[in-house]
């Protein structure tokens, strides 16, 4: 009898402990979570920022159509600055989708493309104030320090692609490695199109510019359309489940 319950006894120090749900996540898949989850608080605080333009100030009886009518520059560069945020937030949401790890470098590339969302709220009020006034010379300035802002930013998105394809390690898909090529390729074509557009509306006009601003807009939104949804989860469990 005393042997029978020596070999339960044994059988149950044999039995490994079950692993909390969290463990079983890989450590690698947590920090490109909070990485993301801490990009997308920047980027609303970003978007917050915008807001504080918008103000009218105060303002006497029967005066608030006009006054209105004169802010019409601030709500439409908030509104483009706006869908510019946007768009990098959608871009930046599906690239994720397709890691499966960061790195230093990442990070430091991602903080670059914040860093450029951050200062967005600044030549926004620049820009806005400078069509208000309607000074040429104040408008190409304007125009042209918001284009170089988004030419930062496009550079970071740049190297953010080189980086991640450059790094299979980082791939929630080992297959992605032409598409990373493709995506980072796109980045550097928008990186040299918004300087263009910058140049072009200090030694052209900034309506050009602005023109041009708007159609890489449009096209810089279908970046995230070049990365397909993420199989991360589908590939950890063909990973994990075992052979048939």
């Amino acid at each position: 009898m005393s042997e029978l319950n020596d070999s339960h006894q044994s059988a149950g120090e044999n039995v490994a402990p079950s692993e909390p749900p969290l463990a079983s996540i890989e450590r690698e898949e947590i920090e490109t979570i909070r990485t993301e989850f801490f990009s997308d608080a920047v980027l609303a605080i970003a978007l917050t920022l915008l807001v504080l333009d918008l103000d009218l100030g105060e303002f006497r009886e029967a005066e608030l159509s006009g006054l209105l009518t004169r802010e019409l520059e601030t709500y439409s560069a908030f509104f483009v600055s706006f869908i510019y945020i946007a768009v990098t937030w959608h871009n930046h949401h599906a690239a994720f989708n397709r890691l499966k790890s960061v790195s230093s470098p990442l990070l430091v590339a991602n903080f670059g493309i914040l860093l450029g969302a951050t200062l967005l709220p600044f030549p926004t009020g620049i820009v806005a104030t400078a069509f208000r006034v309607a000074s040429p010379q104040d408008e190409q300035i304007a125009v042209l320090l918001y284009g170089l802002l988004a030419v930062i930013m496009s550079v970071s998105w740049t190297c953010f692609f080189h980086i991640i394809s450059k790094d299979p390690a980082l791939w929630a898909n080992s297959r992605d490695g032409e598409m990373w090529i493709r995506v980072r390729n796109f980045a550097g074509c928008i990186a040299i199109g918004y300087l263009v557009a910058a140049i072009s509306g200090f030694l052209v006009s900034p309506w050009v510019s602005i023109a041009l601003f708007g159609g890489l807009l449009i096209v810089q939104s279908t970046q995230a359309h070049r990365m397909s949804p993420s199989n991360k989860r589908n590939a950890r469990q063909a990973a994990t489940s075992p052979a048939t």
